[in-house]
């Protein structure tokens, strides 16, 4: 899976998981649909956390 796309699923989760924590939206009514959702928003991270792309990050530190 591309890094965007990895990022872009794993900030809908986290958007979910603050829902969830500080406006108390049940991950049923966020996602409308299964437990697993609810799993995902549980184990997001923000972005700060995250892995970064490997290719994306030697080009920040002008490796490549």
């Amino acid at each position: 899976m591309c890094w965007e796309l990895k990022n872009l699923i794993e900030d809908i989760d986290y958007i979910a998981q603050w829902s969830l924590e500080q406006k108390n939206i049940p991950p049923d009514e966020f996602y409308g649909s299964s437990l697993s959702n609810w799993t995902a928003a549980q184990n997001a991270k923000s972005r700060e956390d995250r892995e970064v792309d490997p290719l994306q990050y030697a080009r920040q530190i002008g490796a490549i």
